[in-house]
C-alpha cells in the first residue's frame, strides 16, 4: 500500500481511534492527519442522520492529501493536494 500511494493520486485508508493518522486496515500508519472538520449533521430519507469528516493529510514524503468520508465510519477516501 505504501508503493501504492507514492504513485496514485487517490487512495483509500482509515482514521485511527485516536484521529491523528490514516492507516492500513492492519493498523500501518500511511499519513499523519493535520486537520479534521466536521461538517452539520444530514438527515436520511429514513430518519437518521450522519456527519461528514474532512481530513487534510501529509505523507512522510510531504505529499498533501484531502478527502472525505462520513463520520460515522473509519474508512476515508484521500485524493492528493496539488498546488
Amino acid at each position: 500500500m505504501r508503493e501504492q500511494i507514492r504513485t496514485d493520486i487517490r487512495f483509500t485508508g482509515y482514521v485511527n481511534s485516536a484521529g491523528t493518522h490514516i492507516t492500513t486496515w492492519t493498523g500501518g500508519e500511511l499519513a499523519k492527519v493535520t486537520g479534521v472538520q466536521r461538517g452539520r449533521p444530514r438527515y436520511t430519507p429514513t430518519g437518521g442522520y450522519y456527519r461528514m469528516r474532512h481530513v487534510t493529510a501529509r505523507t512522510p514524503d510531504g505529499r498533501r492529501w484531502s478527502g472525505r468520508g462520513s463520520d460515522a465510519y473509519d474508512v476515508i477516501n484521500l485524493r492528493e493536494v496539488r498546488s
